[in-house]
């Protein structure tokens, strides 16, 4: 399976469960796309910035993280890199 394969699964993973834990609402969709975005790199060992992300999704580097966070706790993901 192709990098972009085990993303795209890992993206739809993260958005579905944090959907059904209700840690989306009040969210700004590019604030979760992005989230899920470097989540789903992190999982998959791919290094990615954080910068580069936000800057792509015309976010702020702080929600991402701030959302990672919510995220890393809610679905008990256990990333130690946020």
């Amino acid at each position: 399976e192709s990098q972009y394969g085990k993303i795209s699964k890992k993206l739809t993973e993260i958005i579905t469960n944090a959907e059904k834990a209700a840690l989306t609402g009040g969210k700004k969709l590019g604030t979760v796309l992005a989230t899920a975005i470097y989540i789903s790199c992190l999982q998959a060992k791919i290094e990615i910035e954080l910068s580069d992300v936000a800057k792509a999704a015309n976010v702020t580097e702080q929600s991402i993280r701030k959302f990672s966070r919510e995220l890393n706790v809610g679905l008990k993901l256990n990333l130690r890199e946020l």
